[in-house]
């Protein structure tokens, strides 16, 4: 599985009906070899005409919460990880590895959800973020592999701007070159699926 087949699987958790969990929504796709689970991001189209307020409520429950696996991180993301952590437990199969991703929001509750379900024995091979917004405090390193992309002067992977979060992986940056002045122009999905490898 490549990271731009990830990334089309996160651009399609925005299309596809999967599960909705406390309003944090994700498919789940099952081969022979992997279960991949993609969240979908902040859906902001339908801030006013649907539940994307509840998306940019968690977005801004800026505050650290402590978890015993995750460490300190954004409250907001950390509980949507949690609770989608107990669901994905009685979905997915434990003898099988788990790769999670998502784009922007996505990405952060992806992440918070991989530290859950590996403190829970599944084994998670790697979490693939697109545009993930940092969310953690502390310096805890996670024992599997992690990874997000920013695109040109995407912002949301430089927020919440509060200097304390950080991204304690690599974070590999798409045409740096044409993007030095952070933007939401640079955010789409569809920016991801066209410029990772």
């Amino acid at each position: 599985m490549t990271h731009k087949d990830l990334a089309k699987l996160a651009r399609d958790s925005y299309d596809h009906k999967g599960f909705n969990i406390g309003e944090c929504e994700l498919i789940i796709q099952t081969y022979a070899d992997v279960q991949i689970v993609a969240f979908r991001g902040t859906e902001a189209g339908s801030l006013f005409g649907g539940s994307g307020w509840i998306d940019v409520l968690r977005d801004m429950r800026l505050m650290p919460w402590y978890d015993k696996d995750a460490g300190w991180c954004h409250a907001g993301f950390l509980k949507g990880g949690r609770k989608t952590a107990k669901f994905l437990a009685g979905e997915l199969d434990r003898n099988k590895p788990v790769i999670l991703t998502g784009h922007s929001l996505g990405g952060a509750l992806a992440l918070m959800c991989a530290v859950k379900l590996h403190a829970t024995g599944f084994l998670i091979e790697e979490w693939v973020g697109f545009a993930s917004p940092k969310c953690q405090l502390t310096k805890k390193r996670y024992r599997f592999r992690q990874i997000n992309y920013r695109h040109r002067g995407d912002i949301v992977p430089l927020m919440p701007g509060i200097l304390f979060y950080r991204h304690n992986y690599p974070v590999i940056w798409l045409s740096p070159e044409l993007g030095l002045i952070p933007t939401w122009r640079d955010h789409h999905i569809d920016y991801y699926v066209q410029k990772v490898a």
